[in-house]
């Protein structure tokens, strides 16, 4: 009989994918090497899943797309995380060693990066002269803007209704539509 094995169990595979990635984003600014092997075992993980969907598991039922916007905002945050691992292991001077002692962004941005080393040095209890390097601070500097960034799309969403106007809303398309409101689908020909 055709298609008689087991249901999918997407929970499951979902969970590990996020586990896979959240260790690899962890890790990966001082092992870069994670990247490749996270590649790897997205490509395997894909055409293994894909493999036994066709071939062994049972049609599943229909189901919406909510599992996976659940995933995909447990993976953003894994983002967050990544920079801030970062942060602490390149500020280390034993893999990172400052050789220039004298530079102008670094004097420029003295304060800022005196704020950031203490708050890294309460949290984790490291000395905060690592924190005045100056690829520590550029690096902070850039990891504040990315976080301001991010707070800014989770509060409001700005990027994500910019990203929605430009696919045509694509992001949600398998949501139920509203046949009194446009709200899901926008008419390319529209001006809005």
């Amino acid at each position: 009989m055709a298609y008689t094995g087991g249901i999918i169990a997407y929970d499951n595979r979902f969970s590990v994918l996020i586990a896979m990635i959240w260790t690899i984003m962890t890790f990966s600014a001082a092992i870069p090497a994670l990247y490749f092997a996270g590649i790897l075992l997205c490509f395997v993980a894909y055409w293994t899943d894909k493999t036994l969907f066709v071939k062994f598991y049972k049609i599943p039922p229909k189901h919406g797309s909510d599992l996976a916007h659940k995933a995909r905002n447990i993976i953003e945050w894994s983002l967050v995380m990544h920079l801030f691992m970062g942060l602490y292991m390149l500020s280390n001077e034993d893999i990172f060693t400052n050789l220039e002692e004298d530079n102008d962004a670094v004097e420029f941005l003295k304060g800022y990066a005196a704020f950031v080393g203490s708050g890294v040095s309460a949290l984790t209890g490291v000395s905060t002269d690592r924190f005045g390097q100056v690829h520590t601070v550029l690096y902070s500097v850039g990891v504040s803007i990315f976080l301001i960034l991010f707070i800014i799309e989770k509060v409001s969403g700005t990027f994500s209704r910019i990203i929605g106007k430009i696919c045509c809303c694509c992001l949600y398309k398998d949501a139920e539509p509203d046949i009194f409101s446009n709200d899901l689908y926008c008419d390319i020909s529209s001006d809005a």
